[in-house]
C-alpha cells in the first residue's frame, strides 16, 4: 500500500515507506494506464517473499479503470470489468519476459526458497484481489492437464521441458486494503484463493461497500425516502400551517421496507425473464442444430480478451482466457459483487476501545455508509494509522 507520495516516481520515497532499500525494488511500473494500474515488485528479505505492491486510486488513468465497472464474466462468475481487465494485465506481466514485464519466473529462480504474495489498497486492492483468483484457477488447471497427461501416458509425466509458468506458484498471500467489491457468486472463488487472500476494512470506509449495485441501491432509498419525508412548505418552515410529515427514523424505516418490497419484485420478474430466455435459447437450438451452436460458442471464445495487448496475450496463452469483451455501451449490468476471501473489520482511527479484528460475511458489507468517516476511513493514512496501532498498542 502507498500513496501519493510514491506516485512521482521517486522510488525512493516508496523504500522508505515501506522500510525496504532501494534495490529491493525490482520492477516498478509509476506511470498507470487504463486497465494496467500503477505497480511495484519487491523483495522482502527477512520474510523471503517477492510482493507485487498494486497502487490505489491516484491519476485520471486509475479513474477511468474506476468508473468502468460493468460486469464481465469472471471465473464462471461476474467481476468488475476493468478491475478484471487489468488482473490479466497484470498477469500477463507476471508471466511473461522482456523489457517492460515483469518476469516473475526469473525473479523467482534468482531468488530461490521465496515466495510469491500481492498487497494493494483501494483500487489496487480489487485489483489484486483478482489477480489472486487468476493465479490460483491458473496454477489448479495446470495441475490438472498434468495428471490427465500423465494418465494418458501410463503414469509418466510429459516428456517435454516445461514451460515457463510452470515455476510460477500461486500466490502464498494476498493482503488488501480497503478494496472494492469486485466478484460474484463467492463460490467461484477457488478454494485456495479464499484461504489465503485478507481484506482489510477500516470503520466507516464507503469504498468496500461501493459498487453499481450498492449506488443504484442507494439511489431507490432516497427516491422513497424523499416521498415519505417531503420537503417541508415555507407556511411549515415559519409555523404558520401545520407539517403532517412523520419523524425522520419511521420516514427511512418506512422507505427501507419498500425498497425490500421493490427488490423482492424485481427479483421475481428477473427469475421469470431468465426462464423464459432459457426456453427461447433451448427452442432455438432445436431449431438450428448443433452446428450453429458450435459456431456461435467459438464466435463467443473468440472474443474473450486477456492481457495488456495481443502479443501478451499469445505469450501467455489459455492462462489469459478470464475475462469476456465488454458489453456494448448502454448495456452493461450491475450484479451485486462482493469482496473474495477473509473479511476483516477494524475500528476508526483514533477509537482504541474499538479496534479490534472482527471477522465479518462480505455480504454484511452492503449498504453505503453516511457518514464524515465514509471517506476519512478510506484515505491511505487511515489504514496506516490503524495498522500501526494494532502493531503497537499503547501502553498505560
Amino acid at each position: 500500500m502507498f500513496s501519493a507520495a510514491a506516485s512521482g516516481g521517486d522510488i525512493g520515497v516508496f523504500a522508505s515507506l515501506t522500510g525496504l532499500r532501494n534495490d529491493d525494488v525490482l520492477h516498478a511500473h509509476l506511470e498507470a494506464e487504463p486497465h494496467f494500474p500503477a505497480h511495484f515488485l519487491v523483495r522482502d528479505s527477512d520474510r523471503k517473499l517477492l510482493i507485487l505492491v498494486v497502487r490505489g486510486t491516484i491519476s485520471e488513468a486509475d479513474v477511468v479503470t474506476d468508473v468502468v465497472a460493468g460486469d464481465a464474466p469472471f471465473l464462471g462468475g461476474q467481476a468488475h470489468e476493468a478491475m478484471a481487465r487489468s488482473a490479466n494485465a497484470l498477469y500477463a506481466s507476471l508471466m511473461t519476459a522482456g523489457p517492460g514485464n515483469m518476469d516473475l519466473a526469473g525473479h523467482l529462480q534468482d531468488h530461490p526458497g521465496y515466495s510469491f504474495a500481492l498487497a494493494g489498497h483501494s483500487l489496487g486492492g480489487g485489483v489484486a484481489s483478482l489477480l489472486h483468483c487468476i493465479m490460483h484457477d491458473a496454477v489448479a488447471r495446470r495441475a490438472a492437464q498434468r495428471e490427465r497427461l500423465a494418465r494418458l501416458r501410463g503414469g509418466k509425466a510429459p516428456a517435454a521441458s516445461p514451460a515457463p509458468e510452470e515455476a510460477v506458484p500461486a500466490p502464498a498471500e494476498c493482503w488488501c486494503f480497503g478494496a472494492p467489491p469486485v466478484l460474484a457468486p463467492l463460490d467461484t472463488v477457488p478454494f485456495s484463493a479464499a484461504a489465503t487472500l485478507t481484506q482489510v476494512v477500516v470503520g466507516e470506509d464507503s469504498v468496500p461497500r461501493l459498487s453499481l449495485w450498492s449506488v443504484r441501491r442507494l439511489a431507490r432509498l432516497l427516491r422513497l425516502l424523499d416521498e415519505e419525508y417531503p420537503p417541508r412548505s415555507v407556511g411549515q418552515v415559519l409555523g404558520v400551517s401545520r407539517s403532517n410529515r412523520p419523524p425522520l427514523g419511521v420516514a427511512v424505516a418506512r422507505a427501507e421496507s419498500r425498497l425490500e418490497e421493490e427488490e423482492f419484485h424485481l427479483r421475481h420478474v428477473a427469475e421469470a425473464i431468465k426462464r423464459q430466455r432459457d426456453e427461447d435459447s433451448g427452442e432455438e437450438a432445436q431449431a438450428h442444430g448443433a452446428d450453429a451452436l458450435s459456431e456461435a460458442e467459438a464466435a463467443r471464445m473468440g472474443a474473450r480478451t486477456g492481457g495488456r495487448d495481443a502479443t501478451a496475450r499469445d505469450q501467455v496463452g489459455g492462462d489469459q482466457d478470464k475475462v469476456n469483451c465488454p458489453a456494448p455501451a448502454g448495456e452493461q449490468t450491475a450484479s451485486r459483487l462482493f469482496l473474495p476471501g477473509k473479511v476483516v473489520l477494524v475500528g476508526s482511527p483514533g477509537t482504541p476501545e474499538s479496534l479490534e479484528l472482527r471477522e465479518v460475511s462480505a455480504e454484511d458489507l452492503g449498504d453505503i455508509p453516511v457518514s464524515s468517516r465514509a471517506i476519512l476511513d478510506h484515505m491511505p493514512t487511515a489504514y496506516v494509522a490503524v495498522l500501526r496501532d494494532l502493531a503497537v498498542p499503547e501502553r498505560e
